[in-house]
């Protein structure tokens, strides 16, 4: 699906679901994309997202090792990001917080990763299960549709 700065945050967060299960996206944490010599590229789920802003014309990029998005012109006062959403990046796909946090305790996806006693920890946003509880890209595709109306 090819999306505009019009498209609605429902368009964008069904594309974005589809994207993180596509398998097409080498998964990392810490930041939002880490480029590799030969241009190979790995993202957290939320760099996925940003990704779709550039394709987009909402936001523009710096590559370094670690890719640095910008604001697009006329978005004054806010500052590069490379571990957090934008402001109009989270405003495009209707996401509250920058690290995608949950405004109450999420349901946690059949399949979550589990610790060693078996359980699941509920993540408090989309940062913590990708970076630190070892959810893959399609386990938190299933807890952001599961908790969507809790990421806004």
């Amino acid at each position: 699906m090819s999306l505009s700065k019009d498209s609605t945050s429902d368009e964008v967060f069904a594309e974005w679901m589809r994207r993180l299960r596509s398998g097409n996206y080498t998964q990392t944490q810490g930041q939002l994309c880490v480029s590799f010599p030969g241009g190979k590229r790995s993202y957290c789920c939320l760099g996925v997202l940003t990704e779709m802003a550039v394709e987009a014309d909402l936001v523009t990029e710096s590559v370094e090792p670690v890719v640095k998005y910008w604001p697009a012109p006329g978005d004054h006062g806010a500052m590069p990001e490379e571990s957090g959403l934008l402001r109009v990046v989270r405003e495009w796909a209707g996401i509250g917080t920058m690290s995608a946090q949950f405004r109450h305790t999420p349901v946690v996806p059949e399949g979550a990763p589990t610790d060693e006693l078996g359980r699941s920890d509920a993540p408090n946003s989309l940062i913590v299960a990708n970076d630190l509880l070892g959810y893959n890209f399609s386990q938190i595709a299933d807890l952001a549709e599961l908790n969507r109306e809790a990421l806004r």
